[in-house]
């Protein structure tokens, strides 16, 4: 019997997203808040491939330190900031 070439297809693909293995939901850290950049998987991203939910803004600026849960977005290069996490 032969084998299925989408389920050959698959398995590649499936292979190729282990080997990558980047989470699109990630912890990241503010390192400057004016202009902002935080720092995310040994990265540390500028203001230019950052977006901001704007509900974080109106509750208070980020700072310096502040904890964020970010989302990758599938161009690869832009974080969006989803919401500011604290330990308690």
């Amino acid at each position: 019997m032969r084998n299925n070439p989408y389920s050959e297809i698959l398995s590649i693909m499936r292979e190729q997203a282990d080997v990558n293995n980047i989470k699109p939901i990630n912890l990241a850290t503010v390192t400057s808040s004016s202009p902002l950049k935080i720092k995310v998987l040994g990265l540390e991203i500028d203001s230019s491939n950052i977006l901001i939910g704007d509900h974080i803004e109106k509750e208070k600026p980020l700072l310096v330190g502040d904890r964020v849960v970010v989302a990758l977005m599938s161009d690869m290069q832009t974080f969006t900031i989803l919401a500011r996490v604290i330990n308690r």
